[in-house]
């Protein structure tokens, strides 16, 4: 026997399973801690594994355990169990292209054929909405694969496709009905930049005070810095929002070279040119009360992250809601787990290991994201990832303390929002997540990075 572990599947009876991996009633895709709390129903059975453990622990191991020791069914879900419920189910489907999907069954005695396939095309919600996160276009079973156990196969559900859905989701339920794990692919690129591309209902106009640029559009003022191009502060008539020294660099330097702001038909423009690893920021305040920033950096080496940062106040965030994976955080070698859909819940101070015991966590690293809000102390602010920036940083995450076994503590950025094009892997027990195969290693991607947001600073008005 080697120095990892030996991993059997098999049915064990769990009352911590419930009716949908998601918590809630089953289809939920809202997870509010303190509301969307979850009760199992006695009897229920999930597939997990059987470990013979030897020396070492592997972190998938330990992550399995967290399941046989899992919490009451009262309790929310953590990181742990979301990625635990779907690396184990003994169903693994991946899409190979748009159309086709490999199906790996890793019954012991149980064909595929005897699964339930189900699938859905959704199409998501915008911002404005607040009602269902999403409409079912269509629905429909498929006719199960004949997939013997330990076996590969492939199915094609192209007739589902629809130019108009955002989504397909494919969930699969054992042969006694008990949902395995719910799969949600996008069929498109999200472009909710329409929103921000509305008729201007107001003409906006730059000024220079004291080395600080105010553009003034209707309620909405943007100041912005003449020295750094980063955006100071918005006010909208008398609500000021804290959103502010950004978008700076997570890692580099960059000295300014050259700045230039000026109206534009109905908008108005911040212009900056840099030299360093930060190429350019310009702003576009539009005269319908959006704000746009597009930016332009480079990275290079090895790096734990990269991206772009802006600060605002953690003690002013009540609650968020986002479209992307969730409703668990992710870190570099830490994906799995996350589902694409729309989810929300509220600020809290849970520190795993730590302190809190509400999940999952509000503040970390969100993958996926295609368009964001935080209800804050100051109103709401949307923002619009138009260019699809890979991961989101909500506040700066917590850790345990430091006398405690340090494989958890990463080193992570410090900011209100970050817009990161890499995150940094996450350890487990006494192991940093550099000794965690390929996945826990930094990034070495040098090159050029772009990103394009937008900005909205109190109630979006409706179209």
């Amino acid at each position: 026997m080697t120095n990892r572990a030996r991993l059997r599947y098999f049915s064990i009876n769990s009352n911590y399973a419930n009716t949908s991996h998601r918590g809630g009633k089953a289809g939920s895709t809202r997870m509010i801690p303190h509301a969307s709390q979850h009760r199992s129903s006695p009897g229920r059975a999930r597939h997990c594994a059987c470990l013979t453990l030897s020396f070492a622990l592997p972190v998938a191991a330990s992550a399995l355990l967290a399941v046989f020791f899992a919490p009451p069914a009262t309790a929310q879900k953590t990181d742990v169990q979301f990625l635990s419920e779907e690396v184990w189910s003994p169903v693994q489907i991946t899409r190979e292209t748009n159309d086709v999907f490999k199906i790996e069954n890793h019954f012991s005695f149980t064909d595929a054929r005897d699964c339930k396939f189900s699938w859905q095309l959704r199409k998501f919600a915008s911002p404005l909405s607040t009602n269902a996160p999403f409409t079912v276009l269509r629905e429909g079973v498929l006719d199960s694969p004949v997939i013997p156990p330990g076996q590969t196969g492939l199915v094609n559900i192209s007739a589902a496709m629809s130019k108009n859905a955002d989504a397909l989701a494919l969930r699969v339920d054992d042969p006694d009905g008990r949902e395995l794990w719910t799969w949600v692919w996008p069929l498109k690129p999200g472009d909710f930049r329409r929103l921000a591309e509305e008729p201007a209902e107001h003409h906006a106009i730059p000024v220079e005070t004291n080395g600080v640029i105010a553009i003034t559009t209707g309620e909405l003022t943007a100041t912005f810095g003449k020295d750094t191009g980063w955006l100071l502060g918005v006010q909208r008539g008398a609500q000021k929002f804290s959103l502010m020294n950004g978008p700076r660099l997570a890692v580099g330097s960059a000295t300014l070279r050259q700045i230039h702001f000026d109206d534009d038909g109905p908008d108005a423009f911040v212009s900056a040119k840099f030299d360093g690893d930060l190429k350019s920021i310009f702003w576009r305040v539009n005269g319908n009360g959006w704000i746009n920033c597009d930016y332009t950096y480079t990275a290079e080496g090895t790096n734990d992250f990269f991206g772009l940062l802006f600060d605002y106040p953690e003690n002013l965030v009540k609650h968020k809601r986002w479209l992307g994976d969730g409703p668990n955080r992710v870190w570099k070698n830490w994906r799995r787990g996350a589902t694409l859909g729309i989810w929300e819940n509220d600020c809290d101070t849970t520190i795993a290991g730590g302190r809190g015991g509400i999940y999952p966590e509000f503040k970390g690293f969100f993958s996926g994201v295609r368009w964001l809000q935080l209800d804050t102390a100051e109103g709401w602010i949307t923002v619009l990832n138009n260019s699809a920036v890979p991961f989101v940083q909500v506040l700066t995450p917590e850790f345990p303390p430091a006398n405690l076994p340090d494989g958890a503590i990463v080193p992570v950025p410090k900011c209100g929002l970050g817009f990161l094009d890499a995150i940094p892997p996450i350890g487990s027990g006494s192991k940093e997540g550099r000794f965690a195969g390929p996945p826990g290693q930094p990034a070495v991607v040098p090159g050029e990075y772009s990103g394009s947001l937008s900005f909205y600073f109190g109630t979006l008005p409706a179209l």
